[in-house]
């Protein structure tokens, strides 16, 4: 990892976020610090076949939409009006994986 990545994962942290990529892609997204477990819970734990997360990045927000049968993704960019209120709405609805993520974070 260089050092600018490093820089930006760590002012991710504190807001958080983190970043999402996922192998063979080639896209990386800015998310949620509990999406991984929502899309594991999603795919896995209840058979969906379809998992959503918002792409928080400032360039290009948007909401996602992960195909669990080939990993496609596409994704509805935001008009700047509906940023705020979907990350809101996305906040509350992954609170409920916050332990789950806490679990598996080490010790400092």
């Amino acid at each position: 990892m260089n050092s600018e990545e490093l820089k930006e994962l760590i002012e991710l942290k504190e807001k958080g976020l983190t970043k999402l990529k996922l192998v063979g892609l080639g896209h990386a997204f800015i998310v949620h610090k509990n999406i991984q477990n929502k899309i594991s819970h999603d795919l896995i734990g209840e058979g969906k076949e379809l998992s959503t997360f918002i792409d928080r990045s400032p360039s290009e927000p948007g909401l996602c939409h992960l195909y669990k049968f080939n990993l496609h993704i596409t994704k509805a960019l935001f008009l700047p009006e509906e940023v705020n209120e979907a990350i809101r709405n996305e906040n509350e609805v992954v609170m409920k994986f916050a332990d789950v993520a806490d679990e598996h974070i080490p010790d400092k």
